[in-house]
């Protein structure tokens, strides 16, 4: 990611650009409301104060958006006003005030307050959305619904942070109308990313001692020579002077190393605890330079909090990982323990930012109805007090809704008591003028299914979990259809929009013809596949999770097991295998594995029965097999995700090894299948098999199979 700031001269070019980038979306959308009812009233904007120059330059930017929205009619001015009938909007900047925004409506008059002229950016366009909902004149599709009633309201956001790690989100010329961060523009150091601040190899005074000896893999946090390297890096963030405040994250490397010099001892650290090393690093930069905020990171090694209060612009980052995604997480068992450590680091910190999650990473195209379980969660963070919130999603590849969950995301964390399903229904009619309606009827009744449910969203999850939580194979498809057909009756920009939409949604109705038991039409799944295939005219739609998994490769994959499939002949199918050993309790139903229908080899969710025994075992009724057979198994080979080939099967009866063979890896691709076979001599037909497949013993893995026969 890349890092930088925003310095007020950077600011000043920020409002610039953002007027004239919604000067042209108006432009071109104001032409596609010709022909509508034309309102009879103008606006008529002022300053709060005439003397103050702040005043005077958002009447005139205020205005000249208004103008430009209805078309340059000029319906909206600063001086006399435009017709008889106007509405009177005034706008001040008040560094005093006491809340960060104010709205309020008296007879035709609207007063719009501001503490600063962020703030104001982001009301104006606040006032902007909220009028075009009442003026059909005004063009605003670029623009979600308002979040501030201007009949009256006041207020502070919600969080100090809201960054959103969103597509939907780059832009940085277009976050502050959002009132968001991204942490690619607003971290000048972000993550496990310390290392940079040497510019190249990292000096042995700076590497951590373990063990008595210096490692390359961890920091010595009480290095003179890190704390220098910091402070250049500082001084000189992004190779420009700092002129404005700027986010660094201090973070020790992604392991349980911690330094035991006599320095981090002084300060003391433990073998288990570097935070105390961590935190006084902390606090010499944060009192170095007051301008600037300094966080860490409750993780690994800095879990708990160091035992010294920290200056009031250092702070922590938690992960909220462990708390389950779902409504009501603050009663859970885990939310209560996140809950305790946020208290912990409250002792020493103030500036609490929590990290947390908005999409499934193993699949970022199928819907993921979050809303609802992010608005509680939201509403939690803030009852516990936690002032800033950053939300990881799929950036920079696309994620189906994305553009209306960001949205309404964005609006949660500057008031987590709206409500999020009402927000995301005036998105999708907003942004979706012919399909919006029926969009929102359909995205309410998932996200109603996972609170009704009590669902827990996966952030790592398959088809499966998604079926588990919210989602009806037959309701969705005929959701597509019609949204098919809604897409050509759009106009352009629209259609271009749901077509986006409506490609990557063949993948999720691809994934839920291979949940077990589901139908697999193979001309209906080879049709899916050619539209699918469309992804190509869509340049952020190369990838579908985390891992970068091409969809190309995932078409691929489908044809290749469509054939396997085809050529398949397994004389066990739709025998029931027994389990021996205790199986995992994810993996209970091994219909899947005599099923006559293969796994993908670019996912483990789904077709796969995964076990951790050391040797995992099933059993053969008896008479489904006879002398001199070939019993085939079909097993996954993908390490990153510690899955590893067996290191040999064997197949016993009545106590007596029948057939065995060693397996080897070697050869074998990251990501692929192998099939090993075994070939039985006598075998008695009357007598029960036994499947005895051994693990390979390397560390924590398990082994995975997709299909047993006999060939």
């Amino acid at each position: 990611m890349c890092m930088c700031s925003f310095t007020s001269t950077s600011k000043a070019r920020l409002f610039a650009a953002a007027f004239c980038l919604c000067l042209a979306a108006a432009l071109s959308a104001s032409c596609s409301g010709a022909g509508r009812r034309m309102a009879l009233f103008g606006y008529w904007v002022v300053p709060a104060d005439g003397n103050s120059k702040a005043d005077v330059r958002w009447a005139d930017y205020l205005a000249g958006q208004l103008d430009r929205r209805t078309g340059s009619q000029g319906l909206a001015s600063t001086g006399k006003p435009a017709v008889d009938d106007c509405i009177r909007v005034e706008v001040g900047v008040d560094p005093e005030a006491p809340v960060r925004y104010s709205a309020s409506t008296d007879g035709s008059t609207v007063r719009l307050t501001a503490a600063d002229d962020e703030s104001m950016l982001w009301l104006v366009y606040q006032y902007i959305s909220a009028a075009a909902a009442d003026d059909p004149r005004l063009a605003a599709a670029d623009l979600a619904p308002a979040v501030v009633d201007m009949k009256g309201q006041e207020g502070d956001f919600a969080f100090e942070y809201r960054g959103i790690y969103s597509p939907s989100n780059s832009d940085p010329e277009l976050m502050p109308i959002s009132a968001t961060h991204n942490v690619d523009y607003d971290w000048a150091l972000w993550g496990h990313n310390l290392r940079v601040v040497f510019g190249g190899e990292m000096p042995q005074e700076a590497r951590a001692v373990v063990d008595g000896k210096r490692v390359g893999s961890q920091f010595c946090f009480s290095s003179p020579a890190l704390l220098k390297a910091l402070e250049d890096y500082v001084r000189t963030w992004g190779g420009k002077p700092a002129g404005g405040t700027a986010r660094f994250a201090i973070m020790p490397n992604d392991n349980d190393q911690v330094c035991l010099c006599d320095l981090c001892r002084s300060a003391g650290n433990t073998p288990q605890s570097a935070s105390p090393a961590v935190g006084r690093l902390l606090a010499k930069l944060a009192g170095e330079f007051p301008r600037h905020l300094f966080f860490t990171s409750s993780y690994m090694t800095t879990k708990a909090p160091p035992q010294v209060a920290l200056p009031a612009n250092a702070g922590v980052l938690i992960s909220a990982m462990g708390v389950p995604m779902q409504v009501g997480c603050a009663k859970t068992a885990q939310g209560k323990r996140f809950g305790r450590l946020v208290a912990d680091w409250q002792k020493v910190t103030k500036r609490i930012y929590v990290w947390d999650y908005i999409r499934n990473f193993d699949d970022y195209l199928t819907p993921f109805p979050c809303l609802g379980v992010m608005a509680d969660r939201l509403r939690y963070f803030r009852q516990i007090g936690v002032k800033g919130v950053f939300l990881n999603g799929s950036s920079p590849h696309y994620a189906s809704l994305d553009d209306v969950q960001t949205a309404t995301l964005a609006a949660l964390m500057v008031n987590p008591q709206i409500d999020a399903a009402d927000f995301a229904t005036r998105c999708l009619r907003r942004r979706y003028p012919v399909a919006g309606d029926f969009m929102a009827r359909a995205y309410s009744s998932w996200e109603e299914a996972v609170a009704q449910r009590k669902s827990r969203l996966a952030i790592y999850g398959g088809i499966g979990d998604a079926a588990k939580a919210w989602l009806d194979a037959d309701g969705f498809g005929a959701f597509c259809d019609s949204l098919d057909i809604l897409a050509k009756k759009s106009d352009e920009e629209e259609r271009t929009r749901l077509n986006r939409l409506l490609t990557a949604l063949q993948y999720t109705r691809l994934e839920l013809m291979r949940l077990p038991g589901a139908r697999l039409d193979v001309g209906e799944a080879k049709e899916r596949l050619k539209l699918l295939g469309g992804h190509a005219a869509f340049d952020d739609m190369a990838c579908y999770n985390e891992a970068g998994a091409k969809i190309d490769d995932f078409i691929a994959a489908w044809r290749a097991m469509l054939a396997e499939n085809a050529a398949l002949d397994n004389k066990l199918r739709g025998v029931a295998l027994s389990p021996i050993s205790k199986p995992d309790e994810a993996y209970k139903d091994l219909s899947v594995l005599t099923d006559g229908r293969f796994a993908l080899a670019t996912d483990y969710h789904t077709g796969w029965v995964i076990a951790t025994p050391r040797t995992v075992a099933y059993g053969i009724p008896a008479g489904k097999v006879a002398p001199g057979a070939t019993v085939a198994l079909s097993f996954y080979n993908a390490p990153r995700w510690r899955i590893r080939l067996p290191r040999a099967v064997e197949v016993w009866q009545g106590g007596r090894l029948v057939a065995s063979t060693d397996v080897s890896a070697a050869g074998v691709a990251p990501f692929s299948k192998l099939r090993v076979r075994l070939v039985l001599g006598q075998v008695d037909p009357a007598l029960p098999l036994e499947l005895r497949i051994h693990q390979s013993g390397e560390g924590r893995s398990t082994v995975a199979c997709d299909e047993v026969m006999v060939e």
